[in-house]
């Protein structure tokens, strides 16, 4: 469960991130969570970093522009596009991820409500069991009652 949430997390905080002016992008280190697994650390790492490459890539890039500077701007444009790359392979990894974890999500959704039927059900048995238990120690007294009048 707490994957889930934490993967609608990094989701919410991606699509902050792409909604966001371009002119003031900072990354702040995510503390949600203590117990993560290595797995997702290093996917929280690796995407964090490349956010972090894309951003520095972007403000070379312009400030190339802004000098004036064509060899620093054609260099700073293949960085831009490596690190474009990058994030852009992170991005359709966490998609896989987040698929992945929405069809879990869903089967252990359809799993719990399964046990709750089940669950339902065997209440509902067990009620009858006692009604018919009650009634036939109803009849019984009822017989023993008779049996001590006479």
């Amino acid at each position: 469960m707490k994957k889930v949430l934490l993967s609608f997390a990094v989701v919410g905080l991606l699509f902050a991130t792409s909604c966001k002016d371009t002119k003031t992008e900072e990354t702040a280190p995510a503390t949600e969570n203590t117990e993560e697994t290595p797995e997702l650390t290093k996917f929280e790492a690796a995407k964090a970093e490349a956010e972090t490459k894309l951003a520095e890539a972007k403000a070379k890039v312009q400030e190339a522009i802004e000098k004036g500077d064509k060899k620093a701007q054609e260099e700073a444009q293949k960085a831009l596009d490596a690190a474009q790359k990058t994030w852009d392979e992170a991005k359709v990894k966490f998609e896989e991820v987040s698929e992945k974890t929405g069809k879990a999500v869903e089967e252990a959704k359809e799993a719990t409500q399964e046990k709750v039927a089940d669950a339902k059900e065997a209440v509902k048995e067990a009620k009858e069991a006692t009604q018919e238990k009650a009634a036939e120690v109803k009849d019984a007294v009822k017989e023993a009652a008779d049996k001590i009048k006479k």
